[in-house]
C-alpha cells in the first residue's frame, strides 16, 4: 500500500482485511455491523440497538447500497423482528465468588456476584436469517455492486486529475496525485499509483520504489509479538475489576503494540527508522516511570530486533534530538521573551525560527506575503513538500529565512505552525498541545515567544512573523490561531491549498 504523506514507495500492507473492508464500502459495513448486532442482542453484554431497529440504525449504508441499485431485501427486516421475538428471556451476565471465613462461632461463608450485562438463547436462529440473506444478495449484486465501487472511485479520481491540470496547466507531480489518489490505489492496485494512472488512461510521472518489506507475516500476529516484547499480558476480569492502574496500563502497551505496525510502514518508506516526531510519538502515552523518554528507546530495541534491522543513532533514539520536546538550555547568550504583538529588529542574515510543541505532531511551514497580505502564486507556501522559495527553507520543525536574499516583492514571512490531524485526528491547541518559538540568528540575536493557552477548537496559527519595515527586518509574536484549520489560513493568504 502506499502512505498519502510519503508516496514514493509502496509499503507492506499489515491490515489487508481492513483494507478489503474499507473497499466494500457501504455493503461491508452493513453485513458486518447487521451481524455484530445479532451476536450482542444474544450472547451480551449490550447491544447498540435492538433487531426491530437494525433497519433505522444502519440507515446511511442501507441507503447507499440502494443508490447503488443493489439493495437488501426488505423481508430480512421482517424476519429479524420475528427472530427477536423467539428469543429467550434477558439473562444476567455476572461472575460469582465464594469465600469461606472461620470464626469462633464457625464457618461463614460468603458469596459475592458482578452482574456486567446480559444475554438471550437463540443466537443460532438470529444468525442463520442474516446469513441466508447475505448469501442471497451476494448472488444477485455482488458483482455489479464491485464494479460500481472502482468505477466511482476511479472516476472522482480521474475527474480531480482534470481539474488539477485545468488550473495549473500542468500534470501534478506523484506527491501531489497522491493526495486525491492514494485512498482508490489501496483500494483497487495494491497502493501502486502508476497501475491507477494507467487505469484512469494516463502517463505516470514517476515510479514508485519498492523497497524491501520488514512485515514479512500476518501484522495481527506482528502486533501480537510486540506486545509480548513490551511486557504486555492478557488482563482478566479479575483485574480489571480490582486493578485499573494495571489495566490500564496494559490498553496502552496495546496501544503502542498496534501502533507498531505504522513505524514499520514509516521505516521501509523513509529507508531508516522514524525518528519520535515523524512517528508521532506525543500522541501516544507511554506507560514507564520516565514516560516517552524511557519508553521510546524501548519500543525501537524491540522493533530492531523483530524486524532484524539496525538501531538508529543515538542522536535519533531520543525524543527531544528528534525534534519534538524543548532542548532545556545550552545557549550561552541572553534570551528577550516577547509578548503577543510585539516586536524586535533583527540582522538582515540567516534568521531561523524554531517551532517547539508539546502534546501533539505538529507540521511548520512559512508563507512568502506581499504588501497586501497575499502571496504571489502557491509556490510561496514553504513546506515539507516543498521546502525551499526565495530564501526561506523548512527542514523539521524549524524555518530559516535567509534575509539578504529575500526578493523586494515578498514584504513579510509567516512561519505558520499545524497540527497533524491525520496522526492525532481531533488534536486542537490547548492546555494539552501548546508551542513554543525561538528566533535565533549566527549574530547572537535570540528572541522568545510563548503565546497563551488557546481556548478555543484551533488546529493552526501563525507563530512569527519576519517582516520588512523601511530598511530594517524585524520578528513580530503574532500568535493568532485558526478553528478553520489550514482551508481558512489559505483563504486568508490566497492560497489554493489543493496545489
Amino acid at each position: 500500500m502506499t502512505l498519502q504523506r510519503h508516496p514514493g514507495s509502496i509499503v507492506s500492507n499489515p491490515r489487508p482485511h481492513q483494507t478489503m473492508a474499507d473497499a466494500l464500502g457501504p455493503a461491508g459495513e452493513f453485513w458486518h455491523g447487521v451481524g455484530l448486532t445479532a451476536w450482542f442482542v444474544c450472547e451480551g453484554p449490550y447491544s447498540r440497538t435492538t433487531l426491530d431497529r437494525v433497519d433505522r440504525y444502519h440507515s446511511k449504508p442501507l441507503a447507499a447500497l440502494r443508490a447503488a441499485g443493489c439493495p437488501v431485501d426488505t423481508a430480512l427486516f421482517r424476519e429479524l423482528r420475528a427472530a427477536e421475538q423467539m428469543l429467550g428471556p434477558q439473562e444476567e451476565i455476572a461472575d460469582h465468588a465464594t469465600r469461606a471465613v472461620e470464626t469462633p462461632f464457625g464457618q461463614i461463608t460468603f458469596t459475592s456476584g458482578m452482574g456486567h450485562g446480559t444475554r438471550r438463547e437463540g443466537f443460532e436462529r438470529v444468525r442463520d436469517v442474516i446469513t441466508l440473506y447475505r448469501r442471497a444478495w451476494t448472488e444477485q449484486h455482488l458483482e455489479t455492486y464491485l464494479q460500481h465501487r472502482w468505477r466511482s472511485e476511479l472516476e472522482s479520481v480521474a475527474h480531480q486529475l482534470h481539474r488539477f491540470v485545468a488550473e495549473k496547466g500542468r500534470a501534478p507531480t506523484l506527491i501531489q496525485f497522491s493526495r486525491f489518489a492514494t485512498t482508490a490505489a489501496n483500494h483497487w492496485t495494491g497502493g501502486d499509483l502508476g497501475a491507477l494512472y494507467t487505469a484512469i488512461g494516463e502517463p505516470a510521472p514517476a515510479e514508485q520504489e519498492r523497497p524491501a518489506r520488514l512485515l514479512a507475516g500476518d501484522g495481527y500476529d506482528f502486533a501480537r509479538q510486540v506486545f509480548r516484547e513490551l511486557g504486555g499480558k492478557p488482563i482478566d476480569h479479575g483485574t480489571w475489576v480490582n486493578d485499573p492502574e494495571e489495566t490500564q496500563r496494559q490498553w496502552q502497551l496495546g496501544r503502542l503494540a498496534t501502533e507498531s505496525l505504522r513505524y514499520v510502514q514509516l521505516q521501509e518508506a523513509l529507508g531508516q527508522p522514524p525518528t519520535a516526531k515523524q512517528f508521532g510519538s506525543q500522541r501516544l502515552v507511554w506507560p514507564w516511570p520516565g514516560k516517552e523518554e524511557e519508553g521510546w528507546p524501548v519500543l525501537q530495541r524491540v522493533l530492531a530486533a523483530l524486524t532484524r534491522t539496525s538501531l538508529p543513532p543515538a542522536t535519533a533514539s531520543s525524543p527531544a534530538a528528534a525534534g519534538t520536546a524543548p532542548t532545556g538550555g545550552g545557549h550561552g547568550d541572553a534570551r528577550e521573551v516577547l509578548a503577543k504583538g510585539a516586536s524586535a529588529p533583527v540582522a538582515i542574515r540567516a534568521t531561523a525560527v524554531r517551532v517547539i510543541a508539546n502534546g501533539a505532531p505538529v507540521d511548520v511551514s512559512a508563507v512568502l506575503l506581499t504588501s497586501s497580505g497575499r502571496v504571489r502564486s502557491d509556490d510561496d507556501l514553504v513546506f515539507f513538500n516543498h521546502p525551499s522559495q526565495d530564501g526561506v527553507r523548512v527542514s523539521g520543525d524549524t524555518v530559516t529565512a535567509d534575509l539578504i536574499l529575500i526578493p523586494e516583492t515578498v514584504s513579510s514571512i509567516a512561519v505558520v505552525v499545524s497540527i497533524d490531524t491525520e496522526a492525532q485526528p481531533g488534536a486542537v491547541f490547548g492546555q494539552d498541545a501548546r508551542w513554543e518559538a525561538e528566533i535565533t540568528q549566527p549574530s547572537g540575536t535570540r528572541l522568545s515567544f510563548t503565546p497563551d493557552v488557546f481556548n478555543g477548537r484551533e488546529t493552526v496559527a501563525v507563530a512569527v512573523e519576519l517582516y520588512r519595515r523601511a530598511d530594517e527586518w524585524r520578528a513580530r509574536a503574532v500568535g493568532q490561531g485558526y478553528d478553520t484549520g489550514l482551508a481558512g489560513l489559505a483563504t486568508d493568504y490566497g492560497i489554493n491549498i489543493e496545489a
